[in-house]
């Protein structure tokens, strides 16, 4: 969709603008009153005007809610049914969050009731210590089982214990220049990487003893998000900026500054206003990357050896709002942050093409962002980016729910 008549947002996701610098701005003060108008601009997205409104990008889910309550009741105001995108001219509605904290509770949304029916869930809950923690990163340590997550509130990484269920901090926010955590992995010497949103940077520990092994920077840019980190085999990792169309690639475990590997600009895959790549996978042999475009829900092979980028043909599969992905076998797992579901995708012996299966979620997700798997089950972790500048559903969380049969 062209940008006069459409605008993308951000979605979660990670899903951002100019995310989590290292200091981040004052939110700026609301006129009283419950809330205001907006008519949507050129160039609007919807976490930008979070920030602008709130001082935080996070909390777009609240003009999202608060503008499809005032549509219930009034018409000139858009119902938005896809946060995904925002057109020009659309009536909005700007909550005060100050002192509509109480209406906004009121028009939680699908997602956030059906986690108050976690008790019926078949799944497991890990609690994370901390209030104000909006997790986003998860992985899976299958030598020590133990399982890391990434708080995008002020960096701190945690550590738990998928046995035993006991999660405790394995690296206190802030530490190491490091103000927020985003996508992760532990790769096979047991090193965990870190993707480090806004800050442009990226973070390796050792998961013994919580060292810092190696840190990395990008080429200072106005924006950039390093969103999400894949180990290929031969132990190269691969990160995604959200909104700088660059896939990183580091070779060394030795601090420095990451290779600009492949830059998008020409190839099929078109990064335009807001937020763009988010997860990655490589596949078993290590000869592609699979990565999904948040907006438009495309899927997108990058061959390693000549960085050929090609669209996967799903058949028009619904995989809007994209997050993390997970590659078991010839099936990827695409998890849709804002709405609440993990949509398998079978794909074929080249990656070319795939198809959609039956999406399926739980009680227990809160606007689920990235994934990891332990045995037969998937490791989820509950954002509760719909919640930012909310009420929280305290402990936040991670699920761990069972792969579908």
């Amino acid at each position: 969709m062209k940008l006069k008549t459409a605008v993308m947002i951000v979605l979660t996701g990670v899903l951002l603008i100019g995310v989590l610098s290292v200091a981040r701005a004052a939110p700026p003060v609301q006129d009283e009153g419950p809330g205001q108008e907006y008519v949507v601009q050129a160039d609007d997205w919807l976490s930008k005007l979070a920030d602008k409104f709130y001082g935080d990008i996070f909390a777009y889910p609240a003009i999202v809610e608060g503008t499809n309550a005032m549509a219930a009741e009034d018409d000139s105001y858009t119902s938005i049914d896809n946060p995904d995108l925002i057109e020009i001219g659309q009536k909005l509605w700007i909550p005060n969050l100050a002192l509509d904290e109480e209406a906004m509770m009121a028009a939680k949304s699908g997602t956030e009731a059906m986690a108050e029916e976690a008790d019926a869930s078949l799944s497991t809950s890990y609690a994370l210590p901390g209030e104000g923690v909006f997790p986003e990163g998860v992985a899976y340590n299958p030598a020590n089982g133990k399982f890391y997550v990434g708080s995008t509130g002020d960096g701190t990484l945690y550590e738990g214990d998928v046995a035993s269920g006991e999660v405790t901090v394995f690296s206190e926010g802030g530490a190491d220049g490091r103000t927020t955590a985003i996508g992760m992995k532990v790769g096979a010497s047991g090193n965990l990487w870190v993707a480090g949103g806004g800050a442009g940077q990226m973070f390796v520990y050792n998961t013994t003893d919580g060292s810092l092994v190696a840190t990395y920077t990008t080429p200072e840019v106005e924006q950039t998000f390093i969103n999400d980190v894949t180990l290929a085999p031969d132990g190269a990792a691969y990160f995604t900026d959200s909104f700088r169309p660059i896939l990183f690639k580091i070779n060394k475990v030795e601090s420095g500054e990451a290779e600009s590997w492949l830059d998008f600009t020409g190839t099929v895959l078109e990064y335009s206003e807001g937020f763009n790549l988010n997860g990655i996978a490589a596949t078993a042999d290590g000869r592609y990357l699979l990565t999904v475009h948040s907006p438009t829900g495309n899927l997108y092979r990058i061959d390693t050896t000549s960085k050929e980028v090609s669209l996967i043909d799903t058949g028009g599969a619904e995989l809007t709002a994209g997050d993390g992905i997970l590659l078991i076998g010839d099936t990827l797992y695409v998890s849709r942050n804002s709405f609440g579901e993990i949509v398998p995708v079978t794909l074929s012996e080249d990656y070319s093409t795939g198809t959609a299966g039956e999406a399926f979620t739980d009680p227990s997700l809160i606007f689920p962002t990235t994934i990891a798997q332990v045995d037969d089950s998937l490791l989820v972790v509950n954002s509760q980016f719909n919640n930012r500048g909310g009420t929280p559903e305290l402990p936040f969380s991670v699920s761990r729910i069972p792969l579908p049969n």
